[in-house]
């Protein structure tokens, strides 16, 4: 059974009569009172371990009963189950691209931009950045280090008072690791430049 075959067997079991101003709030209410009842079996879960034997059918259960209502909004707004369900892939794959692109255990779910990439001209996958202040020159500095090499430049705030911007490359690393991508971390790193078209 595909999604589409689910919606079409699915309305036919709707009690709901089509009636002006109820035909959609019914199944609105309906899909968040399933949510609350899905959260309540978790609570059971953490609250009685093991104890609570029924775990998964009643999660399951929600999980179903969510689904049909669902579908039934669907149905209502004349919309096509299947389509939304394939949309709604299409557009995760276009946002976050494949997963585990380096074949470790570590999931990405960021789209690696430059996997296609030698090694010396990609980010690394996976590296940790020791973010330290020092007090140099009457001024509060930060100095970032990969293996206890300093990379980039000393960072001071912007102002002669504290605003934070000496943490400012923290946002770059960022966007390195949750984007995939980020043109100042790999200035930072000194990779070589490669075609920056392709990517930018």
């Amino acid at each position: 059974m595909n999604f589409a075959e689910y919606q079409t067997e699915a309305l036919n079991t709707d009690q709901i009569p089509a009636v002006e101003g109820s035909e959609l709030i019914i199944p609105l209410l309906g899909l968040v009172g399933e949510v609350g009842s899905l959260m309540t079996e978790y609570k059971k879960h953490l609250r009685d371990g093991d104890a609570h034997k029924l775990f998964k059918e009643g999660i399951a259960e929600e999980l179903g009963d969510m689904l049909w209502y669902i579908s039934n909004i669907a149905s209502k707004f004349n919309l096509n189950l299947q389509e939304i369900a394939e949309d709604n892939l299409r557009k995760c794959n276009d946002r976050w691209g494949w997963r585990d692109s380096t074949e470790t255990d570590n999931k990405n779910t960021s789209y690696i931009f430059d996997n296609e990439f030698p090694e010396h001209e990609s980010l690394p996958r996976q590296f940790e950045v020791e973010i330290t202040e020092v007090s140099q020159d009457n001024s509060v500095k930060m100095k970032a280090f990969i293996n206890k090499e300093q990379i980039g430049n000393d960072l001071t705030d912007n102002s002669y008072k504290s605003d934070g911007y000496r943490f400012h490359d923290i946002f770059h690393f960022a966007y390195a690791a949750v984007l995939g991508w980020s043109v100042v971390t790999r200035s930072i790193l000194l990779l070589t430049k490669l075609k920056m078209e392709v990517v930018q």
